[in-house]
């Protein structure tokens, strides 16, 4: 879904955490990968939607289980690559800051949200991890804003700046080469909203985060729902 991704964040200070679940879903889609070429070819679309890709038309006839499957193939070899080696380390630095099972639950919260606008969006067959990547990118975002204490801050940081100027790159290679921009917002969106949540100063109370867990059952609810 991307031709690159920028580079991964500094890591905190607290990084000798061990990453089970970034490791887990580098092994998901190269199991996935290895399991879609022993059938066919992950560049073929009709293979890759009777393996999982995110079709509207069968997304709508029930199989909603695609929101999350999408996210696990790739068209590809350097589709899988360019997610893997530049989206693992974001994953790494975010799962040892968060902890595993907060990590787990931003990862699947970005894959959904991703999917979900996909959907809304113009039609389309989208596979790829970039939406959940880019919803680990709305977290680390998240997390540097928090940390420098304002916009103004943010906006002058260089690292702030390189990240949003590469995200930017990438939207206008979007408008030339087939990348899913919708499932890239999705994810981005529900990313950052999760950050900003799991970041806020104390007291710290639960509604946040039911709400957002809402936001994004609405936004798949309307994704299932058959259109026109």
């Amino acid at each position: 879904m991307e031709p690159h991704f920028p580079a991964a964040p500094s890591p905190p200070p607290h990084a000798v955490r061990p990453t089970p679940v970034s490791w887990a879903i580098l092994a998901a889609n190269l199991a996935m990968f290895g399991w879609v070429e022993s059938h066919g070819s992950s560049t073929d679309t009709a293979t890759l939607i009777r393996f999982g890709a995110l079709e509207r038309d069968l997304v709508w006839s029930g199989q909603w289980w695609r929101l999350l499957s999408a996210a696990f193939l790739h068209a590809g070899l350097f589709h899988l690559a360019a997610n893997m080696v530049f989206g693992i380390p974001w994953c790494r630095q975010i799962e040892r800051f968060f902890g595993s099972a907060r990590f787990a639950s931003l990862y699947v919260l970005g894959a959904l949200g991703a999917s979900a606008l996909s959907l809304l969006g113009p039609a389309s067959v989208s596979v790829g991890a970039s939406g959940a990547l880019f919803g680990v990118i709305g977290a680390a975002l998240a997390l540097h804003r928090r940390a420098l204490g304002s916009w103004r801050a943010f906006i002058a940081n260089r690292g702030s700046q390189q990240v949003l100027l590469n995200l930017l790159i990438l939207a206008v290679i979007g408008t030339v080469v087939p990348i899913d921009q919708f499932a890239h917002a999705g994810g981005l969106a529900t990313g950052a909203a999760w950050g900003w949540i799991a970041t806020r100063p104390s007291p710290r109370r639960s509604w946040p985060w039911v709400a957002l867990t809402a936001a994004v059952a609405v936004a798949v609810a309307l994704a299932l729902r058959p259109r026109p």
